[in-house]
């Protein structure tokens, strides 16, 4: 669509500047900002927008959403209340259909596949802050277009903005784990600030879920699902199942992709997209990076490093443990725990020692992944950097190893994936 403020001056109310022209798109980062991309001066957590405006004028920006008096202002009180209502009211007028879709994890996996399904747009990698999405509906939601929407939380209250902002017709839960304890408190309130995506006209959760939602369709491969996958079989770098008579073949050995599989062909169905056709769509997805990706060499690399929560880091193992071959886990800190944290690690790391052959531990809470393997009967190697493990790793590693790289992002261990893919 065409950001033509005066168009949308009753919705903003805003100020605009004689010399503000029409845009076709809005960015936050004013080094996007060209003759036709406009800029829009908000509050940052270290920085002000506004700090930012000289540069995006000098750029060219057609206008500046602001609160303050510049050269080709759109100015109003708030600029992220105007930005926010711009898109919410463009997103209700365009009469655009969209999916949303949250979880502790899996969401990103999820939302790529149901947009390859439905032959769809969706937002771009892991992106799902209020603001960006905002930006996004304007920018890139058509007049009756279709949509996938990653809608993250980490603290209470975000859903219930999110909801007012995306608005959307359905409502997917991957799974509700211990992600962001530390500000939730309890997986019961992750459960009831998620659960509000629900409100949308329709929704649909992951089998593991549908005694917390009873009252919601679900989808996956046990038995009580209302949308179910069968006779699911993975292999080393693929997973086959069959749904509804379809046998689908998937690019992943991961149970949780082949779950979310599923689910997008569930999807499919509801949108009338013919079953062959979005299974063969399926069969031709690249997980996005850091995200379960397998690369094979002299080694196999799992790449699986963009995030890590106890749900996603047990799902990680389990796909491990199939691989033939000697299995290395390099695992690194979960942020975020709480309290708890400590157990958690140690839980993990009593996982890791049934699903490989080699650990090594990285960050503050290396040690307690280290004791938690020890007392299932593993022992392995703490390092306190992801470069010091990058070093280990290579004393010990062999042709024909799998080796699983997971941990938080905070943490760095994307190091360790990409030197080992330079060697591959």
């Amino acid at each position: 669509m065409t950001l033509d403020p005066r168009a949308w001056q009753h919705v903003l109310g805003a100020e605009i500047a004689p010399d503000a022209r029409p845009a076709t798109h809005i960015t936050l980062d004013s080094r996007l900002v060209n003759e036709t991309t406009a800029f829009a001066g908000l509050r940052g957590e270290k920085a002000h927008g506004n700090d930012f405006i000289p540069a995006a004028l000098e750029l060219g920006a057609p206008f500046v959403l602001t609160d303050s008096d510049v050269p080709r202002a759109v100015r109003v009180p708030d600029a992220t209340v105007a930005l926010r209502a711009w898109a919410r009211a463009w997103r209700d007028s365009s009469g655009a259909s969209l999916i949303g879709v949250t979880g502790s994890a899996g969401k990103t996996t999820a939302k790529e596949l149901i947009a390859a399904a439905l032959g769809i747009g969706c937002t771009p990698g892991s992106l799902n802050t209020l603001n960006f999405l905002a930006t996004y509906l304007l920018n890139e939601v058509e007049a009756h277009s279709q949509h996938v929407v990653e809608m993250g939380i980490d603290r209470i209250g975000e859903m219930d903005e999110l909801m007012a902002l995306i608005n959307p017709d359905i409502g997917v839960i991957t799974s509700v784990g211990p992600a962001h304890l530390e500000f939730f408190g309890s997986l019961e309130t992750i459960a009831v600030e998620k659960g509000r995506i629900l409100q949308a006209p329709a929704g649909i959760v992951s089998s593991g879920l549908a005694g917390r939602y009873p009252q919601q369709p679900s989808y996956g491969f046990d038995a009580h699902a209302t949308h179910r996958g069968s006779e699911l079989e993975h292999s080393d770098s693929s997973s086959t199942f069959t749904y509804a008579g379809k046998r689908v073949t998937i690019a992943s050995p991961s149970h949780k992709v082949a779950e979310a599989s599923v689910l997008a062909l569930a999807l499919a169905q509801r949108f009338g997209v013919p079953i062959d056709t979005a299974s063969e769509r399926l069969e031709r997805v690249v997980i996005p990076g850091g995200r379960m990706r397998l690369e094979r060499g002299r080694y196999t690399l799992m790449d699986d490093t963009y995030n890590a929560n106890p749900l996603s880091v047990a799902a990680a193992l389990e796909t491990l443990e199939r691989q033939r071959g000697r299995r290395i886990a390099v695992l690194g800190d979960m942020r975020e725990l709480g309290p708890d944290a400590r157990q958690y690690h140690r839980e993990i790391g009593k996982i890791a020692a049934r699903a490989v052959h080699h650990l090594i531990a990285v960050g503050n809470h290396a040690e307690d992944y280290l004791s938690g393997a020890r007392a299932a009967g593993l022992e392995g190697l703490g390092f306190a950097s992801a470069d010091d493990a990058t070093t280990a790793l290579f004393d010990l590693l062999e042709p024909d190893d799998v080796v699983l790289v997971k941990g938080s992002r905070a943490v760095g261990l994307e190091r360790v994936a990409e030197v080992l893919r330079a060697r591959l």
